[in-house]
């Protein structure tokens, strides 16, 4: 059973990315890829909107974080461009991912990096 929309704190920001997912087998034999959604039937494709939402709430938090993080360092440090905050914001959202510490996608991130960026 799907959780409706309404359950959840937030809605979907429009511009939230939630792309398709793809995948390939290799094989003599075509084969399609499925997986289960939330009534439980099989699917192909993009994700259910319990795993978007899922998604949106984490990166949404993590922006929001960021963003009061961003304006606290433009405060202490006038001097600091706008774009160099993001920079560094970018930076450390990068490294985190490549050290494994978030699972975000280059989508996802670029979407934080813009809300942290209209947070400036």
């Amino acid at each position: 059973m799907s959780l409706a929309p309404s359950t959840y704190k937030r809605s979907i920001h429009p511009d939230f990315p939630h792309d398709t997912i793809v995948g390939t087998v290799s094989g003599v034999q075509p084969k399609v890829l499925v997986r289960r959604d939330d009534d439980g039937n099989y699917v192909s494709g993009g994700p259910t909107l319990s795993e978007v939402l899922e998604r949106f709430e984490v990166c949404d938090d993590i922006a929001e974080q960021l963003g009061i993080y961003a304006l606290r360092k433009k405060r202490e440090n006038p001097d600091w461009t706008t774009e160099f905050n993001v920079e560094r914001t970018r930076k450390a959202i990068a490294d985190k991912v490549a050290a494994g510490k978030w699972t975000l996608s280059a989508a996802e991130q670029a979407w934080i990096i813009d809300r942290v960026r209209e947070s400036l």
